[in-house]
C-alpha cells in the first residue's frame, strides 16, 4: 500500500492488484488521505486473472509483494509469463516475497521459527503459506534477467529486481 501511495504522489500513473478486500480497503483509505483517490486504478482480483485486466506491453515497471510466495509452482510459473507478457519492452519487475533459505542451517532454523506462525495462518486463514524455493531458476525460465538480488532474516525474504 505504502508503494502505491509513493509512486501515486510521485506523479506516476498506477494500479494496483490484491485478492484482500481488506487490504485494498485499507489502500483506498491511505490514497483518500492523501488525496490520491483519482491517481490510482484498484482490482480486487487475484494474480491469476491478470490475463482479463490487462493488455500485453502495459507497464514500465511491476512491482509484486509477498505474492509470487503465496503460490503453487505450476500457478507462480504462470503469473510470471503473465508479468512477462504485461511488462513494456525493457520494463522492469521488482519482485519481494518469502524464499527457503539456500543454506542448510539457515533453512532448519527458519524451518524452526516459521512451523509455528504456519500453525496459526492456518487455523485463523485456513491458508497456508509456501515459501518459493530456487525462484531465481523460475525468473530465469520465465525470461527475466536478474540485475540485483538481496536477501535478509536467514536468507528467507528475496528482493530482486529484473528486465
Amino acid at each position: 500500500v505504502r508503494f502505491v501511495v509513493y509512486v501515486a504522489r510521485a506523479g506516476a500513473e498506477a494500479v494496483g492488484v490484491d485478492i484482500s478486500s481488506g487490504m485494498l480497503a485499507v489502500a483506498r483509505r491511505r490514497l483518500r488521505d492523501n488525496g490520491l483517490s483519482d491517481k490510482v486504478t484498484l482490482h480486487h482480483a487475484s494474480v491469476i486473472e491478470m490475463d482479463t485486466l490487462f493488455e500485453e506491453d502495459s507497464f514500465d515497471v511491476v512491482t509484486s509483494t509477498l505474492v509470487i510466495s503465496e503460490l503453487y509452482p505450476d500457478q507462480r510459473r504462470w503469473a510470471l509469463s503473465e508479468i512477462r507478457r504485461v511488462l513494456k519492452p525493457h520494463g522492469t519487475f521488482v519482485l519481494a516475497g518469502e524464499v527457503l533459505p539456500e543454506r542448510l542451517l539457515q533453512r532448519l532454523f527458519y524451518l524452526l521459527l516459521r512451523l509455528p506462525l504456519a500453525f496459526v495462518t492456518y487455523v485463523v486463514a485456513q491458508a497456508s503459506t509456501k515459501a518459493a524455493s530456487n525462484i531465481s531458476k523460475e525468473l530465469n525460465q520465465a525470461g527475466f534477467e536478474i540485475i540485483n538480488e538481496k536477501r535478509s532474516f536467514l536468507g528467507s525474504f528475496l528482493c530482486t529486481i529484473m528486465l
